[in-house]
């Protein structure tokens, strides 16, 4: 009797130990999947940020229709600034926050790359 009762008790070990790695393994994959999703969306909003910031960069360059002017209503500063038109087109501008922007040469256009902060 008492070896029947060490076998029982012996089985619900293990079986309970089968199903806490079970339920280990699914709870990891749920908390994963979530992660990932929580990346994406933060990679997204800081994607949306910066082209934000960029667009409000251009459309002050283009209000003075100066490439890499330090125009007040943009909250960038570049350098090294431009102050005739058409500008240089070889700057870096930043703002406090925002993403940084870089105006380079690229061939006869002027290429812009954002650098997030």
């Amino acid at each position: 009797m008492a070896r029947s009762k060490g076998s029982v008790l012996i089985h619900v070990l293990v079986i309970a130990v089968i199903t806490s790695i079970i339920a280990a393994g699914l709870l990891r994959m749920l908390l994963l999947r979530h992660t990932l999703i929580s990346r994406a969306q933060e990679g997204s909003a800081a994607k949306k940020s910066a082209e934000s910031a960029m667009a409000r960069l251009v459309s002050s360059w283009n209000s003075v229709n100066i490439v890499c002017s330090n125009v007040s209503g943009s909250g960038y500063t570049c350098s090294p600034a431009s102050t005739t038109s058409p500008g240089t087109c070889s700057c870096t501008c930043t703002s406090p926050g925002d993403a940084t922007v870089v105006a380079a040469l690229s061939g006869s256009l002027c290429q812009l790359t954002i650098t997030s902060p």
